[in-house]
């Protein structure tokens, strides 16, 4: 297996038992990165490539849909080893 097969394969793992849509600090923790963080990519999503549909807003709960942040998360995979 190539490292970075192993590498998605160990990222898609951090999502299989996480629900449909996240807090920002479930993400934020599954991602092991903080809640501000997750704050940023929402406000500045241009800036940090977001995709599309990554976040929603119920009334004033911020909401993360796991599966797009999944997709997100594994798009950037590669760009992160060029940096």
């Amino acid at each position: 297996m190539t490292p970075a097969l192993h590498l998605s394969d160990h990222r898609t793992r951090l999502f299989e038992n996480l629900p449909e849509l996240l807090t920002p600090e479930m993400a934020a923790r599954a991602l092991h990165t903080t809640r501000a963080t997750v704050y940023q990519w929402h406000y500045r999503p241009r800036k940090y490539g977001v995709i599309d549909g990554m976040f929603l807003k119920l009334g004033r709960k911020l909401l993360v849909q796991r599966e797009v942040l999944k997709m997100w998360v594994l798009s950037r995979n590669g760009n992160e080893r060029n940096r």
